[in-house]
């Protein structure tokens, strides 16, 4: 399952190599783009959806793996917990989450009325406003956060890449059982 699908080029791929994708966007006219692209490129194994996180209902089968690629941030913190609590509970245990998206670094980080002017200024200069704009009205978190509501969903995580600063990409695992018990 993909979340955030935008264009469909990553359903796309991802179709080639599996039975079937569920594609969800809440932009119809995302979805409307996407289901073209795949239609003229012979692709009929994707189920595209206008539905969000926390609106989708998973029938049949649990999943072998959910992306999100730059759509989690559209959702305060404790919906994003709901969020991520749901995907958890459409994976088969093993099943892989992957999730890419604007998350700030913290690690050593002390001077925050600095970080967020710095940041925007180490962009290119046609990325600026739309950083600025981002910082001001979007729900992007902090990597310590991130970390912890994934692990409150129950995840294991595997591996976290850091990308120019401010994109972050989670690589993520059901238990195959829960613990304790």
């Amino acid at each position: 399952m993909t979340i955030g699908t935008g264009t469909g080029v990553f359903a796309r791929a991802a179709a080639r190599r599996c039975r079937k994708v569920v594609a969800l966007d809440v932009s119809p006219v995302m979805l409307e783009y996407a289901t073209q692209r795949a239609r003229d490129e012979g692709i009929a194994n994707i189920d595209f959806q206008r539905v969000g996180f926390l609106a989708y209902e998973h029938e049949g089968e649990p999943l072998a793996a959910v992306v999100s690629q730059l759509a989690l941030h559209h959702l305060p913190d404790a919906w994003k917990l709901i969020a991520l609590d749901r995907l958890a509970g459409f994976l088969r245990p093993g099943g892989a989450l992957y999730l890419t998206d604007v998350v700030f670094a913290d690690s050593a980080q002390t001077d925050w009325p600095a970080y967020f002017p710095a940041l925007v200024d180490s962009m290119p200069a046609s990325s600026r406003v739309a950083m600025a704009r981002h910082i001001r009205q979007e729900f992007s978190t902090f990597d310590w956060m991130m970390r912890a509501m994934l692990e409150r969903a129950g995840f294991a995580i595997e591996t976290v890449e850091r990308e120019r600063g401010f994109l972050s990409n989670y690589l993520c695992r059901k238990p195959m059982r829960a613990s304790g018990g």
